[in-house]
C-alpha cells in the first residue's frame, strides 16, 4: 500500500440571501429588524472577502488593481479597485478601538523599545514612529520628529525602561530608567578601536 497527501485549493464564491423579519417596538416606536450571522449591513461584499483583500493588499504588496482583477478571475465577484478604498475605510473604523488597546498596553508597559525612521507619505516626508517589546508592536506616522511624539505615546513620565538610541527626542523624556542600544554605545566608544579586540573590554568595564 503507498499513500500519497496531496493538498489543494476549493476556489469558490458562496453568496447567500438574508430575509430579514421586521417588528414594531412600542417603547422605541421604531421598526426593528435581526442581522444575519456574518451579514454586513448595506454591504454587497462580505465580510471574509474583504478580509482577504486587506491581506492581499497589505501583507502580500498586492496593488488594489490586482487584487480587484484576482476577485473577478479567481472567484468570479465584481470588484474595481475603487471598492477597495471604501473596504479601508471600514477596516479603519473596525480598527480604531484595537489601536487604541495597543497605545495604553505601550503606555503601561514594564519596558519599550522605541525607534523612528523616515516615512513618506503621499509624497510629503513624515517619520514611523515604532514602540515595541514582545508583547505589543505600535507604529505611528508623524510629521514631528520631536520629544513631543514620544510624551503622546510613553506620557510625560513613563513608569517602565525606556530603550532607544541617542537621539535627542529621548532626552526630556522622563523613565523610570533609561538603556541605549549597545550598538550605538560601542559606536561612541570604540570610534578608531578596533571592535573585535578592544570594544568587549570597554563594555566589560562599563557594567
Amino acid at each position: 500500500m503507498e499513500k500519497h497527501i496531496q493538498e489543494d485549493l476549493v476556489i469558490q464564491k458562496k453568496t447567500t440571501c438574508y430575509i430579514h423579519h421586521h417588528g414594531y417596538c412600542p417603547c422605541c416606536k421604531r421598526i426593528v429588524s435581526a442581522k444575519g450571522e456574518n451579514e454586513l449591513p448595506r454591504a454587497y461584499i462580505g465580510p471574509v472577502a474583504k478580509a482577504l483583500a486587506a491581506y492581499l493588499h497589505y501583507e502580500a504588496k498586492v496593488s488594489k488593481g490586482g487584487v480587484a482583477k484576482t476577485f473577478r478571475e479567481f472567484f468570479d465577484l465584481p470588484l474595481v479597485a475603487s471598492s477597495l478604498v471604501g473596504f479601508d475605510r471600514k477596516l479603519y473604523e473596525k480598527g480604531v478601538p484595537f489601536y487604541e488597546q495597543i497605545k495604553e498596553k505601550v503606555r503601561w508597559s514594564p519596558s519599550i523599545h522605541a525607534d523612528e525612521i523616515g516615512w513618506n507619505l503621499d509624497g510629503m516626508n513624515q517619520w514611523l514612529w515604532c514602540f515595541t517589546n514582545p508583547q505589543v508592536v505600535l507604529y505611528h506616522i508623524d510629521a514631528k520628529r520631536s520629544s513631543e511624539v514620544v510624551k503622546k505615546f510613553l506620557g510625560e513620565k513613563y513608569e517602565g525602561i525606556l530603550i532607544s538610541d541617542d537621539f535627542s527626542a529621548y532626552g526630556p523624556v522622563e523613565a523610570k530608567a533609561k538603556q541605549k542600544c549597545n550598538p550605538h554605545f560601542l559606536s561612541d566608544n570604540c570610534h578608531d578601536i578596533v571592535y573585535s579586540e578592544n570594544c568587549h573590554d570597554i563594555v566589560d568595564s562599563q557594567l
